[in-house]
């Protein structure tokens, strides 16, 4: 089952991104409507492999990809190889923006063997 694509109107209309999280705008709760309580914790969970996800609609979403799109509205949430988001440090629980990317599967591919990456804006490698 493929999942639907989120906007990024969507997104800001069920979180916040504070301090490389995300964090609901309002509690959600089974027994009774909490409308206004802030949610005191980070959305989602890790899963086995290290990456953070939240359940939304019944499925699962990766947080840095909700936080890419938060930050770049523009940008196609559409899973295929030109979207892939890379952590610039390796470390998977460290989504704050600035150490996000966007880059292609093949790039990502090559940059956890060679030391450097290439520069967005210029186009260039940089070691």
């Amino acid at each position: 089952m493929r999942l639907a694509i989120l906007t990024a109107v969507e997104v800001e209309d069920r979180f916040i991104y504070r301090d490389g999280d995300l964090w609901r705008r309002f509690k959600a709760s089974r027994k009774r409507q909490t409308i206004g309580k802030p949610n005191l914790k980070p959305v989602g969970g890790f899963n086995e492999e290290g990456w953070r996800i939240v359940k939304i609609d019944g499925g699962r979403y990766y947080v840095h990809r909700l936080i890419w799109l938060l930050h770049h509205p523009e940008w196609d949430m559409d899973l295929n190889y030109r979207n892939t988001i890379e952590h610039i440090d390796g470390d998977r629980s460290n989504n704050a923006i600035e150490n996000l990317r966007h880059s292609t599967k093949m790039f990502h591919t090559t940059s956890r063997t060679s030391p450097g990456y290439i520069d967005v804006r210029t186009g260039k490698w940089v070691s």
